[in-house]
């Protein structure tokens, strides 16, 4: 890919919906909505915190395969966020020494959260 004045890793030109900008407000927008109607769902659904934690363990397994989904659309989407990054830095080592530490950190913490959540359970 050829170097351009206005290239951006984030911005995506041509996209039917308009860029990057307003696909994140309806995304974000749309997650909030969500998160509110769940939040309201579940006060509605469970009487009491014991009700909740017993409906918690019992579809454990069922949050966890969840949880794995987000992190492959979490990496898919960092791979091509990735892709764009390195041409736009070209051949800066040390930015992609950077990048490589905090992809490594971030792995790290995904991992450890989840061995915190299955200790917990176990």
């Amino acid at each position: 890919m050829k170097w351009q004045e206005d290239f951006h890793p984030l911005r995506f030109p041509g996209c039917p919906w308009g860029g990057s900008r307003r696909l994140s407000l309806v995304l974000l927008k749309g997650l909030l909505v969500g998160l509110t109607v769940a939040a309201l769902l579940s006060v509605l659904r469970f009487e009491n915190v014991e009700d909740w934690q017993r409906w918690l363990t019992e579809y454990a397994g069922l949050f966890l395969v969840w949880r794995l989904l987000l992190y492959a659309l979490i990496v898919w989407g960092w791979i091509g966020i990735r892709r764009r990054l390195m041409v736009w830095d070209g051949d800066e080592t040390e930015t992609r020494r950077r990048r490589w530490r905090v992809e490594i950190a971030s792995v790290l913490v995904v991992v450890l959260l989840e061995v915190s959540q299955w200790l917990q359970r176990g």
